[in-house]
């Protein structure tokens, strides 16, 4: 008889003990947030930039980021939370963590309710705030001169409003360490910012292979433990487990981003259990927006050339076109900045080769697609920009660290993240 489907004929009570559960062999990541964890730099030391060749001179600077920390897009998961916890009350089935946890659920709620749903939390405004300051604190003599000369700063966004208030938060940063930067141009562009995409067959294979894993069910069985009394949580089948398991970690899930607004952060809660609800989470996005993407046939992937193909453009009216911006910031969201690193090899050990775990691909929502995640290119030029070789240089940051471009990318030998740009549009997919 086929183990999986043993297992998946288990009540809750014999999961655990038939999966091997425990927290030392959960998926884990650095944050049980997944995608929804708050964008964080650690110390000011920790941001950095690739020394500028001898020669070069800053010309052109751009930007594609995630909005910042936000309130869920619906209240729905937290109302399907409350409903669960209220149905236990009724059935005296909640544990003293699942009361506290009614108490900060109930919390959650209000503030959600006050911020809006889908809008940028007072964290998300901050996380674009500091972004844009200490981007002028890395590139102070670029700014100082765009400030002098009144050159333009473009500013494109989805036409949501969480994108649209980080990127005005993001100016507002570069202002306070700038000076008057001065904005000459704001636009929505949903067909580049903003598209949805369906599914992915093997992206769906995946996620039910994850749904219906042992560790998972075990997983959500240990978390629903947590709330509700064992002999409530028995009797409920193994996937109406992971059912409540996973919406009650979309609900918790998005309390630190709402922290400075006074949702509580349920830290409380079993780490390893919600560690691999996320992992369920990241596992479909992957292979949705992620390096899955690998496809050129992907819509996902398709939208992603639409992205890279603008980075180049902007680049080449500035320099060989008479353009007046020094600058484009483009705010956008995850659904788009995925598929945009993935298509540029930003996590070359990425492989949709074998199942999906964190080390096979290293690859994870905390990391790869956070509140406010951001890629930037800073265009260097030698003397007056020409189209002759190493006259310009690209080089790139990830989450404001230096990044080098894919394998496929060669380099300046003297400064190995700095790459020319004729050679960059060849190496990753533009002529």
């Amino acid at each position: 008889m086929n183990k999986t489907r043993i297992l998946l004929a288990l009540p809750a009570a014999a999961l655990a003990a038939a999966a091997g559960y425990s927290p030392s062999v959960a998926a884990t990541t650095s944050s049980n947030q997944g995608q929804y964890t708050p964008y964080a730099v650690g110390q000011p030391s920790a941001v950095k930039t690739a020394a500028i060749p001898t020669g070069y001179t800053p010309v052109y600077l751009e930007t594609m980021g995630r909005h910042g920390s936000r309130a869920a897009t619906s209240s729905s998961d937290i109302d399907s939370a409350i409903a669960l916890i209220n149905k236990a009350r009724s059935a005296k089935a909640l544990t003293s963590t699942g009361t506290r946890l009614s108490t900060d659920l109930a919390t959650l709620k209000r503030v959600q309710a006050k911020v809006g749903n889908g809008k940028l939390s007072a964290l998300g405004a901050q996380e674009w705030k500091g972004i844009g300051t200490r981007t002028v604190e890395k590139y102070p003599t670029f700014f100082r001169s765009a400030v002098k000369s009144q050159a333009a700063v473009d500013v494109v966004t989805s036409s949501l409003s969480r994108a649209q208030v980080s990127s005005a938060n993001m100016v507002t940063g570069l202002k306070s360490a700038a000076g008057n930067v001065r904005v000459t141009s704001r636009q929505t562009n949903d067909s580049m910012l903003h598209f949805s995409t369906s599914s992915t067959a093997k992206g769906d294979a995946e996620a039910s292979r994850i749904r219906s894993s042992s560790q998972t069910r075990a997983a959500a069985a240990a978390l629903l433990k947590s709330v509700f009394s064992s002999s409530y949580v028995d009797k409920m089948s193994t996937s109406t487990t992971v059912a409540n398991a996973y919406d009650l970690w979309e609900a918790v899930a998005i309390g630190p981003a709402l922290r400075l607004d006074g949702a509580p952060v349920m830290s409380y809660l079993p780490a390893a259990a919600l560690n691999q609800m996320a992992f369920l989470k990241d596992a479909t996005a992957f292979y949705r927006y992620g390096p899955g993407v690998s496809s050129a046939g992907n819509a996902s992937f398709k939208k992603a050339v639409v992205i890279r193909d603008n980075f180049f453009y902007v680049i080449d009216k500035r320099l060989f076109e008479g353009g007046k911006s020094v600058a484009t910031i483009r705010l956008s969201h995850g659904e788009q900045l995925m598929p945009f690193a993935a298509l540029l090899r930003l996590n070359p050990q990425a492989t949709t080769a074998a199942p999906f775990t964190y080390a096979s691909t290293g690859w994870n929502g905390n990391d790869e697609a956070k509140m406010a995640a951001n890629i930037e290119w800073l265009v260097v030029a030698k003397g007056k920009p020409t189209k002759s070789a190493r006259s310009v240089l690209v080089t790139m940051r990830y989450n404001e660290m230096p990044r080098r471009f894919s394998a496929a990318c060669s380099a300046y030998e003297v400064a190995p993240y700095f790459y020319d740009l004729a050679g960059l549009k060849k190496c990753v997919g533009r002529s």
